[in-house]
């Protein structure tokens, strides 16, 4: 013997070390592997951002999966605009009320939702006055970043983009859907990091709370239907001039609708006002652009002074015909 009783390899003097050290690292990997594993093995299943052409109705499901990730005080719902740059945080989560379970769904939604879906949201945030997801063009987050700013920062879980949304790809996608979840639902088909491959139009869409509660919500814009902004005109557009820009004087708004006759600055309008004529007399002497089809009334392929002086009369209540190119 050389002194010290050896027992496992170990030394007997250096025995009391090492099993502490053993124990020690034991607890650490006890302790660690469920902390550590509390709330970000999920992903988000669901977005809507808008219905009826406004934000009232929105809502994120995020479903988990595996078993223990319900640990999600202090998780944040992100919205970032369409260059990819910080917006604001829609929602932080205070409290862990929900119940865990593999392909468990919990959704966080708009005070509209529950009236829209038929289900009780999980969560409630406000969605009113800008403060809810980017409707058309942007990216939404969830997660416990530690940089809320950075979609790649460290416990940023997932991400959507969609719509014409231009920003960096990250970790989370590489490239936005062309559907917005504007109008109705999108939900999750496949997990290829690109949300253009990861995500489809639902009508209805059918979000679930973590009771499993289904709802069922039926989109203002059917899937399928007309896409404006492709310059074909489909099913209910008047109008599609091949993008979804809007100036003053287009003949087609944003949404595809065409301007009526001599109403150059109000879509709604039903019969012009001076300020439609004061508009096309800037056109006339080239202080702004207005197109023929509708600042044209006299039917002479260009937009003259003429054209604002017969606008001006009936916007003052004279029966004046119209004659605008088709």
């Amino acid at each position: 013997m050389d002194g010290f009783d050896r027992l496992d390899g170990f030394p007997r003097r250096g025995r009391r070390a090492a099993a502490s050290a053993i124990a020690a690292a034991a607890v650490a990997l006890l302790t660690a592997a469920p902390a550590d594993a509390t709330f970000h093995i999920a992903h988000i299943h669901r977005v809507m951002a808008g219905l009826d052409g406004n934000t009232d109705v929105q809502y994120v499901e995020i479903e988990m999966d595996q078993t223990g990730q319900q640990v999600i005080n202090s998780s944040k719902l992100i919205a970032f605009n369409a260059d990819g740059s910080f917006a604001h945080v829609v929602f932080t989560v205070s409290g862990s009320t929900i119940a865990s379970g593999k392909d468990r769904p919990w959704i966080m939604a708009s005070a509209a939702f529950a009236a829209a879906s038929g289900i009780t949201p999980d969560f409630v945030f406000d969605s009113t006055n800008g403060k809810g997801l980017m409707p058309e063009d942007g990216m939404v987050c969830w997660g416990k970043p530690s940089d809320q700013t950075n979609p790649d920062s460290p416990n940023m879980v997932d991400c959507v983009s969609y719509g014409n949304y231009t920003g960096p790809a990250n970790i989370h996608t590489s490239a936005p859907s062309a559907v917005t979840p504007f109008g109705h639902g999108l939900v999750r088909v496949a997990f290829t990091g690109s949300s253009a491959g990861d995500f489809a139009c639902e009508d209805p869409a059918m979000p679930r709370n973590n009771a499993f509660q289904t709802g069922e919500i039926f989109a203002s814009a059917p899937c399928g239907g007309a896409e404006c902004g492709n310059g074909a005109v489909e099913d209910a557009e008047t109008c599609d001039d091949g993008d979804t820009d809007f100036t003053p004087g287009d003949s087609c708004s944003a949404d595809c609708e065409a301007f009526p006759c001599g109403i150059p600055t109000n879509v709604a309008g039903t019969s012009p006002k001076t300020g439609d004529a004061l508009f096309v007399l800037k056109a006339a002497v080239q202080a702004s652009n207005c197109d023929v089809l509708v600042c044209d009334v006299n039917g002479s392929n260009t937009v003259n002074t003429s054209d604002a002086l017969l606008i001006l009369k009936r916007a003052v209540g004279q029966d004046i015909p119209f004659n605008c190119p088709l």
